[in-house]
């Protein structure tokens, strides 16, 4: 709303005659003050109190929404032009309100003594005891949150992050909440200390309290019915709806949630989902989806991850109290019914399934099958390579990327294949290798207090070179002309073996985030604006930092020769790789998953259920897998 388009002025005499005969009253008229275009006939039964300011009243919303004001009660409230309110049932006090919008059916909208606005509210994530608390603000990214909550044994750097949002939190501070331009609120309850975006629309929440709603024109954001917040930040574009419960949380770009999901002490980054189930202390970096009843998410460390029906953990192995916390990297899943007990970590791309008391630590076995069965507990090494369902989830995350607004907070890597998962591989199979050269003649190998079998030890180390082969071949096949043309005197010989980090959801050498950390550490940079830039230089950055990286791996890349030796690998090594993808997905179409089906047409399941998952030969994935065979 812009103030300065048109100077107030004091009500005239009519005016003040016309407002009282519709109903209105005021603590002092002459402490009322309006702009051009105020239409004093437009406004019925308000009580005005302190300090009021009104925009012009000449244009309706839309045919079935005058504009106006009526029924309520203002204190020290600006209003600006064409908005219509009405049915507040106690008070709209300490606010100031934007160009057309709606307020109906409320019961109050207010604010305290410098408000925060849910800025500098500590979440206490990833460890329930404490210790890892990162304070929400409404330019928190993905990144910061992670530095602040993982890096604890830097303290300089966690006192200057912290610094930073503090800092940020405090500029944020007013007696009075906002409202943007264009923002709908109606049959809601009460509403206090909350700013709220442009174009954000509030449908039937039930109590929010202390939080800001990021909006904007391109990414509105959505609150819906008997929704309760206390402490929170939305981010632009989210969608929170159907009773969601939410204390001290922080709900991402793009993300939803809703079906009384309650997130306590929990941080959702961008195109999260969460629906029916629990967060507690949970850090969902970006694409953490849980969709079922029973679920809980609970002092963990998760991205890119789904979650199945009633799958838990449990930090509660007690000696000083919950002090215990799990890391499940990017891309794993949790099968139904799945239960882990903190500590433990699982590396990227795995599949839990079963009871793991264990305190499994798979770090360095990334795309693996964690198993139980009756207490015994397997690990199958790499089995996650050879699935369709890990192509295609791959395949759909930068597709179902909600963000459509410029200048996103969240930096993310998609790629299945880079320099961190091709990285852990690569650590992965010299352990493989090396167990299997210490005890050749061994039918068992034990690891992680888990069992691999011989069979799968040896897969293991042929899928991970495959993997290694199509990763580095076919980045070759795409970027020949950088690899030849990048001057080696340009490439950083720090990266030269360097371990790549996964930043909640950006994939980014080593040594550039601990210039980064230094840079915050001795104080370079000293704002979260400047530190959001820097990872969002970082990721731009990322193709330039994975050719030197691999140049500086496979030096013998400078020569024709060899590159034509890794395309022609990466081809073979694509083309069994999508063989197994495609095996595994002709196993849905195999007889026993028909069963059910063809219900009274004695016997017809197979035309049956290709009426409803239609031919094999028709799915576009499978047959993009089919070319690369």
């Amino acid at each position: 709303m812009n103030e300065s388009q048109n100077t107030y002025r004091p009500l005239l005499a009519d005016e003040i005659i016309t407002l009282s005969a519709q109903g209105c009253r005021a603590e002092n008229w002459n402490n009322i003050q309006v702009r051009d275009g105020f239409n004093a006939k437009r406004i019925f039964n308000v009580t005005f109190s302190g300090n009021i300011r009104i925009g012009a009243l000449n244009e309706d919303i839309n045919a079935t929404t005058p504009c106006g004001l009526s029924n309520a009660s203002l204190c020290n409230v600006t209003i600006g032009d064409n908005c219509h309110i009405g049915q507040v049932h106690n008070r709209i006090q300490e606010a100031k309100i934007g160009n057309k919008c709606v307020i109906r059916n409320v019961a109050e909208i207010s604010c305290a003594h410098d408000c925060t606005f849910g800025n500098g509210v500590e979440a206490v994530v990833l460890n329930e005891g404490g210790g890892r608390e990162v304070p929400l603000c409404s330019i928190l990214t993905s990144q910061v949150a992670y530095l602040t909550a993982v890096y604890r044994y830097r303290p300089n750097l966690t006192e200057a992050l912290t610094k930073m949002i503090q800092n940020y939190s405090w500029a944020q501070a007013s007696n009075t909440c906002t409202i943007g331009d264009n923002v709908s609120i109606g049959n809601c309850g009460t509403i206090h200390g909350v700013n709220i975006g442009d174009h954000a629309q509030l449908d039937g929440c039930s109590k929010l309290e202390n939080g800001t709603i990021c909006s904007a024109a391109d990414a509105p954001t959505y609150v819906g019915t008997n929704v309760i917040a206390r402490d929170f930040i939305f981010a632009k574009g989210s969608k929170v709806t159907d009773g969601a419960l939410i204390e001290r949380s922080f709900i991402g770009e793009g993300t939803q949630m809703g079906k009384q999901y309650s997130s306590t002490d929990s941080l959702f980054f961008c195109n999260s989902q969460a629906f029916h189930g629990e967060a507690c202390s949970a850090f969902g970096g970006p694409y953490s989806v849980s969709h079922h009843k029973g679920s809980l998410l609970i002092a963990g460390l998760f991205s890119f991850m789904n979650v199945g029906s009633s799958s838990n953990q449990s930090n509660h192995l007690y000696k000083l109290g919950p002090n215990h916390q799990g890391v499940l990297e990017r891309g794993c899943k949790l099968a139904s019914g799945s239960y882990l007990l903190w500590p433990a970590h699982v590396g990227p791309f795995s599949l839990v399934m079963g009871v793991h008391k264990e305190h499994p630590d798979t770090s360095a076995l990334p795309f693996s099958y964690l198993i139980e069965d009756h207490g015994n507990y397997a690990l199958v090494p790499a089995a996650n390579l050879k699935t369709i369902g890990t192509r295609r989830d791959a395949d759909k995350w930068a597709k179902r990327d909600l963000r459509k607004h410029t200048n996103k907070l969240d930096q993310v890597t998609f790629s299945l294949l880079n320099p961190y998962t091709v990285g852990r591989m690569m650590k992965g199979k010299a352990i493989l290798e090396g167990m299997l050269s210490e005890e050749p003649d061994a039918d068992y190998f034990e690891y992680a207090n888990m069992r691999i079998k011989r069979s799968s030890l040896q897969n293991g180390i042929r899928l991970y070179q495959l993997a290694i082969d199509s990763y580095i071949g076919n980045f070759v096949c795409e970027h020949e002309s950088l690899l030849i043309n990048t001057d080696a005197n340009q490439l950083d010989e720090d990266l030269k073996g360097e371990r790549w980090m996964d930043i909640s959801g950006l994939i980014m050498p080593k040594s550039e985030l601990e210039a980064l950390v230094m840079d915050v550490e001795t104080q370079r940079i000293v704002s979260l604006q400047d530190l959001n830039e820097r990872f969002k230089k970082a990721a731009e950055n990322t193709l330039n930092s994975e050719t030197a990286w691999i140049k500086q791996l496979k030096p013998e890349l400078k020569d024709e020769e060899e590159r034509s030796n890794w395309k022609a690998k990466a081809k073979e090594a694509d083309r069994i790789l999508a063989t197994y993808c495609v095996t595994d997905a002709e196993k849905e179409y195999a007889d026993f998953t028909m069963i059910g089906y063809g219900l009274d047409s004695d016997g017809d399941e197979i035309n049956d259920y290709i009426a409803v998952h239609g031919e094999l030969e028709e799915n576009s994935f499978v047959n993009k897998l089919r070319e690369q065979i």
